[in-house]
């Protein structure tokens, strides 16, 4: 394969160099054609491996990130819906993923539909999650081409929509310690799938996956094979800056050296200042690999989310959503141990 790549180089015409993108001398592609007329190099192995070698440096050795292509392509052109389900408030942001590139389409913060002595561990509270979503958010987890006269420009067709139900946290100012967050959480869980059993029960397939990314309920639609899935997250944010890493070498350089597991506050709000900075007048509304909506455009110019705790919330969605999107490296085993560590306190 190696000798094969080579070859391809050194035979390639012009039509070939615009479609690689590079610029290969003349000379020198004359020069390794003579090599292999007279025999002089019969095995080009080596050469190849050497090419593929220096490749690798030019276009990943600036940093430890390695974006490579998804092995399940169809798992990354998708509508990911990322949502938190909290007590006070209910979060979400909706992302176009398309390869590595991110389109926000949707976010929004609603009041919560729970009640305030509600015990999150009883069955009858994943039902009344169901029951009681946000019309705006029922849409986007159940209709692959978003119709509605008021939404019908703002989400792209998909053939697969992903629903990410953030992990929470124990908080104190809201009186929910971590046991009934975890309830809670599992109680989001459940009443996306029982959203998708409810609409798509017939003439489907269901599997639930337990691998090493977690569990995952996925529902296949037949005989159209469209795909909704829904899964978990602890929050981790590692891949996320990959869609953004020349703005976030700048400035979150920190995290880009030390490559932890998540953002902590201050450059969550970071991040959110920068979706509001991109979606300013005269910007191009995008920010490398990450791209803004024009629906998330008006949005931001209005500035809705004045409070920094939905900033903050709604940042960390985000990064959610391109982080499950996006396979491309670990935490550093360090810092992986501080954050455990952080967490655990």
């Amino acid at each position: 394969m190696s000798g094969a790549i080579f070859h391809y180089f050194i035979h390639a015409d012009l039509d070939r160099k615009t479609d690689l993108t590079v610029d290969i001398p003349d000379t020198l592609q004359e020069h390794w054609k003579e090599q292999e007329a007279s025999g002089t190099v019969k095995k080009f192995d080596d050469l190849g491996d050497a090419l593929l070698h220096a490749l690798d440096e030019l276009l990943c050795g600036t940093s430890n990130y390695r974006p490579l292509i998804p092995a399940s392509p169809a798992l990354h052109l998708n509508r990911s819906v990322v949502l938190a389900v909290r007590p006070d408030h209910i979060y979400w942001v909706v992302l176009q993923c398309t390869w590595n590139a991110f389109t926000v389409e949707n976010m929004g913060v609603s009041a919560s539909p729970l009640y305030r002595y509600q015990k999150y561990s009883d069955k009858v509270t994943a039902e009344f999650i169901k029951d009681n979503l946000p019309p705006p958010i029922r849409a986007v987890l159940t209709q692959f081409n978003v119709s509605q006269s008021d939404c019908s420009d703002m989400y792209a067709e998909v053939e697969h929509i992903k629903v990410i139900v953030k992990q929470l946290t124990g908080y104190k100012w809201l009186g929910i310690t971590s046991k009934a967050a975890g309830s809670l959480t599992a109680k989001t869980v459940e009443a996306m799938t029982l959203v998708y059993d409810e609409e798509f029960a017939r003439n489907s397939r269901l599997s639930r996956v337990h691998d090493k990314d977690g569990w995952t309920y996925i529902r296949t639609l037949l005989p159209s094979e469209k795909k909704l899935q829904v899964q978990r997250s602890t929050g981790k944010h590692t891949n996320a800056i990959i869609s953004f890493l020349g703005w976030a070498k700048i400035h979150l350089p920190v995290f880009v050296k030390n490559r932890p597991l998540c953002l902590d506050s201050q450059e969550k709000q970071k991040v959110f200042q920068a979706l509001v900075d991109i979606a300013s007048e005269g910007s191009s509304h995008q920010m490398e690999m990450l791209r803004l909506s024009p629906h998330v455009v008006t949005m931001l110019q209005a500035n809705p989310f004045c409070d920094t705790e939905s900033q903050r919330m709604l940042a960390d969605l985000l990064l959610i959503g391109l982080n499950k999107n996006g396979k491309y490296v670990s935490a550093l085993s360090h810092s992986y141990r501080q954050s455990s560590s952080k967490k655990g306190t």
